[in-house]
């Protein structure tokens, strides 16, 4: 069986490439925020799915892997995926309905930090004047 992709699908494949992030949060109140670096790579599955690994610098040191997934499912038409770290156990489902994990909202938590990806080669500060998304996505929703 062949699925067709959709323009959410090919919508994703903007995120293919090679990424540098840096992010920064205060661990403590009234601490200065620390900063940390890291790589990921993005590769398309069939046309329909990215698949994402990272690596990247902890909090207090060392080194960390993880893995994502992402998608469109045209029955829900939300963007579904998943996420997993070499530092916790948990699974993170982004999908609408029925979870196969906590989500962040879930949990309850929220970060006090902020970061910028940054795909290899693009300029620091230069950031698109046009919202990329095809019209009728809204990623705010994914996953909620």
């Amino acid at each position: 069986m062949k699925t067709d992709a959709e323009r959410e699908h090919q919508w994703l494949h903007q995120l293919i490439g090679e990424w540098t992030s840096e992010a920064h949060a205060s661990m403590e109140p009234g601490k200065l925020p620390e900063t940390w670096k890291g790589t990921e790579s993005v590769r398309s599955l069939g046309g329909l799915w990215i698949v994402a690994e990272g690596q990247g610098e902890m909090p207090g040191g060392g080194l960390a892997t993880m893995m994502m997934t992402l998608g469109y499912d045209p029955q829900t038409r939300r963007f579904v995926g998943t996420w997993i770290g070499s530092m916790m156990t948990h699974l993170w489902c982004r999908r609408r309905g029925p979870r196969c994990g906590r989500t962040r909202a879930d949990a309850g938590g929220r970060g006090t930090g902020h970061g910028r990806r940054r795909k290899d080669g693009e300029v620091p500060g230069r950031h698109r004047a046009q919202d990329p998304r095809p019209p009728g996505v809204d990623l705010t929703h994914a996953g909620r």
